[in-house]
């Protein structure tokens, strides 16, 4: 477990301690209260541990001698076990009302905590003292300290809480990410993701180290944070790497997206493996940088990292991407039944160290479950990764005495002289395996896009109707949001058929399908399809009999008309003497050609 994780459980903001017991004293008058400032439940706030901000608290209590009272407020956590104390003794007025302008924000919790005003000095839990959930999100910045990297910012660690969830971050040469699942009662329930998409400072290959998780042009480099791990003393070691990085809190649902930049350093060349203070005494920049953007919403976690050039030279770029499970309430407990099914498997299976798997090309994902555990058990969860380039191998490394499942991911690309190689993934964790196959799916459909097939017109067909069908099969992972034939749209049914007729206009005509899935990815097919209307073409049929005459019409699309009778001396009965409209004629299709047969003399 990477330092971040550690000062997660162990950090709080300005406010005070933890508390779990109500001290002896004389019993309070205040009989209940309502916080009304935050008035909105949840509440959803960042606290800044670089620069620790405040918020407003406000709100009134029913006391029979109000103005003579004072209240502290607290902040219950989601399992009801404990509150952190925000403010102490604030007067209540006459009115029966309290506020604190600039009440200290709690720091880095897992999860939601309940704001109630309680009697000074009480910590009893009471529905009486009502309040609105609290949820806030944490960041701080690690910086070095002492010459010649004094100031030198290398690490963060954030914390992310949502009513379902309490995800930790960090840099990716740290733990980048942690995640966690609450209860219904927005207590921690289980640790599912333990330092995923990490490139730390060893790669653990499944016996022993042999190099850095990330190597540029063939030598190992490192991350700030990972450059800071990487030997004894690295602190002081000239050229450390800084980050910068930023984080945005969405107002409505807590959810974070975090933009982080990190440059990655080198040893001097022909540095021996591991690095140390004496043959590592420099860091100096590989030409490569790592910008990496973290999407935290509900129950999936996205982290798209984009690498580019910074000195104009394209760099191969060889990554171990390092992911830990535990699905387990205690973070540190090893779960040795912990099962995989990757892409192309249909059932789960257990993996010891030094197992490497081999998955299809093209995106993917792999459903994680702990085997031991029933579905939808509430203190352990279920875990999906999807890609959306599959790695050349992944490689199970956790010895079990790691406390994890951890397993790499191995990438070899080259980042461009201009424009970004760039690596995506998706992070899912729920309690069944149904909610976290169906959240993974969600997150693999925006790396692919739907499959259409036109069966009706065939390409290239002519016709010599003006009515036709444009009909196929439309299919996704996840589904057809909409589906449209020439801008308009047709309906998909379960199956994934579709049918709609169209009007031909003489000519080629195209017809274009445009189908959608759920992820807004999309896919576009055309069918060119000719109408060449019939035409009655009157045939010579002078001479002809009756019946030659009436097949010859059929032929050039006429139609027989009225036939008459004459004499005639020169031409044989039964005979041809003239139509009408005359031979040679171009008429539309089906029009009737009137007949005069001879009758003889």
């Amino acid at each position: 477990m990477s330092r971040s994780l550690r000062a997660a459980t162990v950090i709080l903001g300005a406010a005070g301690a933890l508390a779990l017991a109500a001290p002896a004293g004389a019993l309070p008058t205040i009989t209940s209260s309502q916080v009304t400032t935050p008035s909105a439940s949840p509440t959803y706030l960042t606290y800044d541990a670089d620069n620790p901000n405040t918020f407003a608290v406000a709100g009134n209590v029913t006391s029979p001698s109000p103005g003579s009272e004072t209240v502290d407020i607290r902040c219950y956590s989601g399992d009801q076990g404990g509150s952190i104390l925000i403010a102490s003794n604030l007067t209540v007025q006459p009115d029966g009302t309290f506020s604190d302008p600039a009440a200290p924000l709690p720091g880095l919790q897992d999860g939601p905590c309940r704001l109630r005003a309680v009697p000074t000095g009480v910590t009893d839990n009471e529905p009486s003292f009502a309040g609105p959930l609290l949820v806030v999100d944490s960041m701080q910045t690690t910086k070095l300290t002492g010459p010649p990297n004094n100031g030198v910012s290398y690490d963060f660690n954030i914390q992310g809480n949502e009513l379902g969830v309490a995800d930790s971050f960090s840099s990716a040469g740290d733990c980048p990410f942690g995640g966690g699942l609450l209860d219904t009662a927005y207590g921690f329930a289980t640790r599912v993701f333990s330092c995923a998409a990490q490139l730390a400072s060893r790669n653990l290959d499944g016996t022993l180290d042999t190099r850095s998780e990330a190597q540029v042009d063939g030598v190992d480099a490192y991350p700030p944070a990972a450059a800071e791990q990487a030997f004894s003393d690295a602190d002081a070691t000239p050229g450390m790497p800084a980050l910068s990085y930023s984080a945005t809190q969405n107002p409505s649902t807590g959810a974070l997206t975090v933009e982080d930049s990190e440059p990655l350093a080198r040893c001097p060349v022909g540095t021996p493996f591991p690095p140390t203070a004496a043959t590592c005494t420099s860091f100096s920049p590989t030409g490569v940088q790592l910008n990496r953007t973290i999407s935290q919403s509900g129950h999936l976690v996205a982290i798209t990292d984009s690498y580019t050039s910074t000195d104009g030279d394209s760099h191969s770029l060889d990554l171990l991407y390092q992911n830990g499970v535990n699905l387990a309430a205690d973070s540190f407990g090893y779960q040795p039944n912990i099962g995989y099914e990757f892409p192309g498997q249909s059932s789960y299976a257990p993996h010891a160290r030094g197992d490497a798997v081999s998955v299809p090309a093209g995106p993917g994902m792999i459903l994680i479950k702990n085997l031991a555990a029933d579905d939808g058990d509430p203190f352990t969860g279920q875990a999906a990764v999807t890609y959306d380039i599959s790695p050349s191998q992944i490689l199970f490394i956790s010895p079990a005495s790691t406390g994890a499942s951890d397993f790499t991911m191995h990438y070899v690309g080259t980042v461009p002289a201009v424009g970004a190689l760039t690596y995506k993934f998706v992070y899912a964790q729920d309690f069944t395996t149904a909610a976290v196959t169906s959240e993974a799916l969600s997150a693999e459909d925006a790396f692919v896009s739907p499959s259409v097939k036109i069966s009706i017109p065939r390409n290239g067909e002519v016709s010599h109707s003006p009515n036709s069908d444009v009909t196929g099969i439309a299919t996704d992972l996840v589904g057809i949001s909409s589906l449209t034939v020439n801008g308009k749209a047709v309906a998909v049914y379960a199956d994934g058929s579709f049918s709609t007729p169209v009007t031909l206009k003489t000519g080629a005509n195209t017809f274009t399908v445009l189908a959608k899935n759920t992820a807004g990815n999309s896919t576009t097919v055309s069918v060119e399809i000719t109408y060449k209307p019939l035409i009655c073409k009157v045939p010579k049929l002078a001479g002809k009999s009756l019946s030659a005459a009436r097949t010859a019409l059929r032929k050039a699309n006429c139609m027989t008309g009225k036939v008459t009778r004459r004499h005639s001396g020169t031409v044989r009965a039964g005979r041809v003497i003239s139509s009408n409209p005359k031979s040679g004629g171009r008429h539309k299709a089906g029009t009737k050609v009137a007949l005069a047969v001879s009758q003889g003399l």
